[in-house]
Protein backbone atom coordinates (compact mmCIF):
# COMPACT_ATOMS: atom_id res chain seq x y z
CA UNK A 1 0.00 0.00 0.00
CA UNK A 2 1.13 3.40 -0.10
CA UNK A 3 0.27 7.11 1.41
CA UNK A 4 0.13 10.28 -1.10
CA UNK A 5 1.24 12.86 0.43
CA UNK A 6 2.17 16.99 -0.60
CA UNK A 7 5.10 18.04 -1.53
CA UNK A 8 5.11 20.34 1.62
CA UNK A 9 5.05 17.60 3.97
CA UNK A 10 7.71 15.75 2.30
CA UNK A 11 9.45 18.52 2.41
CA UNK A 12 9.05 19.33 6.19
CA UNK A 13 10.20 15.58 6.78
CA UNK A 14 12.93 15.72 4.95
CA UNK A 15 14.04 19.48 6.50
CA UNK A 16 13.57 17.81 9.58
CA UNK A 17 15.15 14.22 9.18
CA UNK A 18 11.69 12.93 10.08
CA UNK A 19 11.03 14.48 13.22
CA UNK A 20 8.13 17.21 13.88
CA UNK A 21 8.68 20.77 13.03
CA UNK A 22 7.65 23.49 10.82
CA UNK A 23 8.50 24.20 7.24
CA UNK A 24 7.28 27.33 4.81
CA UNK A 25 8.37 26.88 1.73
CA UNK A 26 8.44 30.35 -0.68
CA UNK A 27 9.14 29.18 -4.25
CA UNK A 28 6.66 29.92 -7.62
CA UNK A 29 4.25 29.14 -4.85
CA UNK A 30 4.01 29.44 -0.88
CA UNK A 31 2.84 27.31 1.82
CA UNK A 32 3.41 26.66 5.53
CA UNK A 33 3.38 23.71 6.90
CA UNK A 34 4.04 21.79 10.51
CA UNK A 35 3.84 18.34 11.74
CA UNK A 36 3.42 17.95 15.30
CA UNK A 37 2.20 15.39 17.52
CA UNK A 38 -1.77 15.68 16.67
CA UNK A 39 -1.93 17.12 13.78
CA UNK A 40 -0.67 18.42 10.40
CA UNK A 41 -1.52 22.07 9.95
CA UNK A 42 -1.16 23.98 6.69
CA UNK A 43 -1.61 27.62 5.73
CA UNK A 44 -1.43 28.93 2.06
CA UNK A 45 -0.84 26.79 -0.95
CA UNK A 46 -3.80 27.50 -2.72
CA UNK A 47 -2.33 27.96 -6.05
CA UNK A 48 -1.95 31.34 -8.23
CA UNK A 49 -3.16 33.59 -8.70
CA UNK A 50 -5.97 33.46 -6.32
CA UNK A 51 -3.52 32.52 -3.23
CA UNK A 52 0.15 32.03 -3.01
CA UNK A 53 1.08 35.37 -2.10
CA UNK A 54 4.99 36.47 -1.50
CA UNK A 55 5.92 33.58 -4.00
CA UNK A 56 7.49 34.03 -7.35
CA UNK A 57 4.52 33.87 -9.60
CA UNK A 58 2.64 36.50 -7.56
CA UNK A 59 6.06 38.91 -7.30
CA UNK A 60 6.09 38.68 -11.20
CA UNK A 61 2.42 39.41 -11.41
CA UNK A 62 2.82 42.35 -9.07
CA UNK A 63 5.63 43.48 -11.69
CA UNK A 64 3.44 43.25 -14.41
CA UNK A 65 0.59 44.75 -12.72
CA UNK A 66 2.71 48.06 -12.03
CA UNK A 67 4.55 48.07 -15.59
CA UNK A 68 0.88 48.51 -17.09
CA UNK A 69 0.61 51.35 -14.64
CA UNK A 70 3.39 52.64 -15.70
CA UNK A 71 2.89 52.48 -19.43
CA UNK A 72 -0.56 53.84 -18.77
CA UNK A 73 0.88 57.23 -17.12
CA UNK A 74 -0.34 56.32 -13.02
CA UNK A 75 3.13 55.49 -12.21
CA UNK A 76 6.75 56.31 -11.90
CA UNK A 77 9.55 54.28 -13.83
CA UNK A 78 11.87 52.28 -11.88
CA UNK A 79 14.68 50.74 -13.42
CA UNK A 80 13.02 47.49 -13.37
CA UNK A 81 9.70 48.60 -14.79
CA UNK A 82 11.70 50.44 -17.89
CA UNK A 83 13.83 47.00 -18.28
CA UNK A 84 10.23 44.87 -18.21
CA UNK A 85 8.91 47.49 -20.42
CA UNK A 86 12.08 47.03 -23.39
CA UNK A 87 11.31 43.11 -22.80
CA UNK A 88 8.01 43.64 -24.03
CA UNK A 89 9.05 45.88 -26.90
CA UNK A 90 7.27 48.90 -25.21
CA UNK A 91 4.06 47.34 -25.87
CA UNK A 92 1.00 47.29 -23.24
CA UNK A 93 -0.82 44.83 -26.11
CA UNK A 94 1.84 42.55 -25.72
CA UNK A 95 2.19 42.70 -22.54
CA UNK A 96 -1.86 41.95 -21.60
CA UNK A 97 -1.53 39.20 -24.23
CA UNK A 98 1.40 37.54 -22.72
CA UNK A 99 -0.40 37.77 -18.96
CA UNK A 100 -3.55 36.41 -20.37
CA UNK A 101 -2.31 33.16 -21.45
CA UNK A 102 0.70 33.55 -18.43
CA UNK A 103 1.10 30.36 -15.86
CA UNK A 104 2.88 30.70 -12.69
CA UNK A 105 5.83 29.42 -14.13
CA UNK A 106 5.83 32.01 -16.39
CA UNK A 107 5.03 34.94 -13.96
CA UNK A 108 7.46 33.45 -11.68
CA UNK A 109 10.81 34.18 -14.42
CA UNK A 110 9.44 37.85 -14.26
CA UNK A 111 10.55 37.58 -10.41
CA UNK A 112 13.98 37.08 -11.53
CA UNK A 113 14.37 40.21 -12.70
CA UNK A 114 12.66 41.52 -9.54
CA UNK A 115 15.49 39.87 -7.48
CA UNK A 116 18.52 41.15 -10.05
CA UNK A 117 17.02 44.82 -9.65
CA UNK A 118 16.73 44.57 -5.71
CA UNK A 119 20.18 43.73 -6.28
CA UNK A 120 20.66 46.95 -7.80
CA UNK A 121 19.09 49.09 -5.63
CA UNK A 122 15.83 49.44 -7.66
CA UNK A 123 13.36 50.82 -4.91
CA UNK A 124 9.98 49.37 -6.31
CA UNK A 125 11.91 45.98 -6.31
CA UNK A 126 12.88 46.44 -2.88
CA UNK A 127 9.53 47.45 -2.03
CA UNK A 128 7.84 43.79 -3.73
CA UNK A 129 10.78 41.51 -1.73
CA UNK A 130 9.43 43.14 1.71
CA UNK A 131 5.71 42.94 0.66
CA UNK A 132 6.91 39.09 0.00
CA UNK A 133 8.85 39.19 3.21
CA UNK A 134 5.10 40.32 5.11
CA UNK A 135 3.26 37.95 3.51
CA UNK A 136 5.29 34.77 4.83
CA UNK A 137 5.66 36.47 8.31
CA UNK A 138 1.68 36.32 8.40
CA UNK A 139 2.07 32.50 7.67
CA UNK A 140 4.30 32.01 10.06
CA UNK A 141 1.76 33.93 12.51
CA UNK A 142 -1.14 31.97 11.32
CA UNK A 143 0.89 28.48 11.70
CA UNK A 144 1.40 29.55 15.54
CA UNK A 145 -1.82 30.90 16.18
CA UNK A 146 -3.53 27.27 14.83
CA UNK A 147 -0.72 25.33 17.42
CA UNK A 148 -3.23 24.12 19.96
CA UNK A 149 0.08 23.01 22.33
CA UNK A 150 2.81 25.55 23.26
CA UNK A 151 5.13 22.79 21.90
CA UNK A 152 8.09 25.03 20.27
CA UNK A 153 8.81 23.30 16.96
CA UNK A 154 11.56 24.25 14.69
CA UNK A 155 11.11 25.94 11.55
CA UNK A 156 12.91 25.77 7.99
CA UNK A 157 12.29 28.41 5.49
CA UNK A 158 12.91 26.93 1.90
CA UNK A 159 12.59 27.86 -1.66
CA UNK A 160 13.74 30.16 -4.24
CA UNK A 161 12.66 32.96 -3.07
CA UNK A 162 13.72 32.26 0.39
CA UNK A 163 17.61 34.46 0.33
CA UNK A 164 15.70 37.30 -1.39
CA UNK A 165 13.27 37.98 1.60
CA UNK A 166 15.71 36.52 4.51
CA UNK A 167 16.83 40.10 5.29
CA UNK A 168 13.21 41.62 5.40
CA UNK A 169 11.50 39.42 7.41
CA UNK A 170 11.59 39.89 11.25
CA UNK A 171 13.39 38.45 13.69
CA UNK A 172 11.72 37.05 16.55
Amino acid sequence: SYLVQSDAYVACLGVHAGNFGSVIIVGTGVVGLKINKKEKLQVGGWGFPHGDEGGAAWLGLEAIRMLLYFCDGRGEGTPLLKHLKQKFQGRVEKITQWACYANASQFAEIARDVFKYANKGDLFAIQLLKTSAKHIEKIFFALEAKEKSNEKLPYALVGGVAPFILSYLKSS
